[in-house]
């Protein structure tokens, strides 16, 4: 996992819904362009372009703001370097640790 991305965890939502967040850490991952369904928050079936697979497990939810770097988006956009986070999965590697799969709109 060569790749980094940063997390800044979702703190609150003003009177208008906008969000505020934290400070953002930064994270060991690999991003993968991959078109796929996934199932989201509200159980809806989405399409996510990309999956960023975290070489921890920082208890990320689908709140939080993710932030590519522009070489991973391969825009400038703000809308493609922080895409929405889809869906959230935890799962074992091949050596019984943990990682984190996030699945980006």
């Amino acid at each position: 996992m060569r790749q980094a991305v940063s997390i800044a965890p979702f703190s609150a939502a003003d009177a208008y819904g906008q969000p505020s967040y934290g400070s953002a850490a930064s994270y060991r991952a690999r991003v993968v362009g991959r078109v796929r369904f996934v199932r989201d928050a509200q159980g809806q079936e989405v399409v996510s372009t990309h999956t960023v697979y975290l070489a921890s497990n920082p208890g990320v939810t689908v709140k939080d703001q993710l932030t590519l770097s522009t070489g991973d988006a391969g825009s400038t956009e703000n809308t493609v370097r922080k895409p929405a986070i889809l869906s959230v999965g935890t799962f074992p590697d091949e050596r019984g640790r943990f990682c984190t799969i996030l699945y980006l709109s």
